[in-house]
């Protein structure tokens, strides 16, 4: 879905999942633009910010060790951040195998990063977790809770909305593509603390 339009998107995700109901669309639909509006900046913009404060403790020798529960952090970072991505971080697949999890500790990774901070407390979590956005965004990008038909489809347009937005900052260029993301993030949280959300916002966050 490298081009894809929004109706191509989530058409192909209620497809993939055997939606056709029009209320079923029209969540599937919506994550679409909640994601590209909101939660997929915002997910940048913690990517980008954690990538800025590991940098600066970069050296030859130093590792990162990112745990996730699937491979979307790993792409916004090699995306974001290739040479990072292939001289620092080092990625395991949550839960590890043995094997895996032995291999991976035993090179002494400076910091370790999880999507998932409930299952691994010892980690740095990827999003605060007392930010306004966090939530809303785990839901949408983070660890499945809720493993429905609807939840995968609009999972998966979420995805490829997520993937829009980053090829939309990285060709912006560094400095205005964190200017984009951090500004769209900064309008979630706000949006989030007032009294009157964006109808869209509200609509989801009432599902």
């Amino acid at each position: 879905m490298e081009n894809s339009t929004r109706a191509d998107v989530v058409r192909a995700a209620a497809t993939a999942y055997g939606l056709t109901d029009p209320t079923d669309l029209a969540t599937v639909a919506s994550a679409y633009d909640i994601a590209t509006r909101w939660t997929a900046p915002y997910l940048v913009a913690a990517v980008d910010h954690l990538l800025q404060q590991l940098t600066s403790r970069t050296s030859d020798d130093v590792r990162f060790l990112f745990v996730t529960t699937d491979d979307t952090v790993p792409w916004i970072v090699g995306r974001l951040a290739p040479d990072f991505a292939r001289r620092h971080a080092r990625w395991v697949h949550w839960p590890p195998t043995p094997t895996g999890w032995r291999h991976l500790r035993a090179q002494h990774p400076a910091t370790l990063v999880t999507d998932d901070p409930a299952n691994l407390p010892a980690a740095r979590p990827l999003l605060s977790p007392t930010a306004p956005g966090s939530r809303l965004v785990q839901r949408l990008h983070g660890p499945a809770v809720d493993p429905t038909a609807v939840t995968k489809a609009a999972r998966t347009s979420a995805r490829a909305a997520l993937a829009s937005v980053v090829r939309a900052a990285v060709d912006a260029g560094p400095a205005a593509g964190r200017t984009a993301v951090h500004a769209a993030a900064t309008d979630l949280d706000r949006q989030l603390t007032g009294d009157l959300p964006d109808p869209l916002l509200s609509a989801w966050l009432n599902r």
